[in-house]
């Protein structure tokens, strides 16, 4: 049984994006959201204010936004696309010709619902996912990282080395008497001496 120590399955998410700043990431998106709600209030204006079905290339950003941010996300992107098109939008330019409270009104809502709605959903998705990378990449039996874990987290080691190279050392260990444990303490015992060994080689060589 090979175990690699100073690493755990919950920091496989945080190694993979360590290689680009979630503070750069962030500025992106965000600075796309707010681009496309421009864009999207500069084409209404452009085609003649809400009249038309051009009001709907708004749901663009807003479910950008549920994407990458969930239900917040959407819920926020909705409301700044349903404000962007309220009362200060004319429901026709030319001739000039104002939106009522009731038009405006009913279409943040649906905005709303709608980022809401698909938030929620991307939420849903976005759990799932961690889940089943989580279950692919740990041993059920030990709760400890298995042989596809230990080959992307020795990937992500080489990466960081080559960018500040610090030393990485990987430490094998490997345990050549289970058929004696699984007599003496049965397939469940075995699994908590594995698992117990573990922690204490984590304990001696934290990451």
């Amino acid at each position: 049984m090979a175990l690699l120590t100073g690493w755990r399955a919950d920091r496989f998410q945080a190694g993979l994006t360590g290689r680009r700043s979630p503070l750069a990431a962030h500025t992106t998106v965000v600075a796309g959201i707010a681009l496309a709600l421009a864009v999207g209030t500069f084409i209404v204006y452009i085609t003649n204010g809400t009249s038309r079905a051009y009001p709907y290339v708004m749901l663009v950003p807003v479910i950008v936004g549920a994407a990458y941010y969930g239900l917040s996300g959407g819920v926020l992107s909705a409301l700044a696309a349903g404000l962007l098109l309220g009362p200060v939008m004319p429901l026709s330019v030319h001739p000039h010709a104002a939106q009522s409270v009731e038009n405006w009104g009913a279409r943040l809502g649906f905005f709303i619902l709608i980022g809401a709605t698909a938030g929620w959903l991307y939420r849903q998705m976005h759990q799932y996912a961690r889940a089943v990378a989580r279950a692919a990449r740990v041993d059920a039996s030990t709760g400890l990282p298995n042989q596809l874990a230990l080959g992307e987290a020795v990937e992500s080691l080489l990466a960081r080395e080559a960018e500040s190279p610090p030393p990485v050392a990987v430490i094998l260990v490997r345990a050549t008497d289970l058929d004696d444990l699984i007599d003496l303490l049965g397939v469940t015992g075995s699994d908590d001496v594995i698992r117990e060994l573990g922690r204490k080689l984590e304990k001696r060589n934290p990451a």
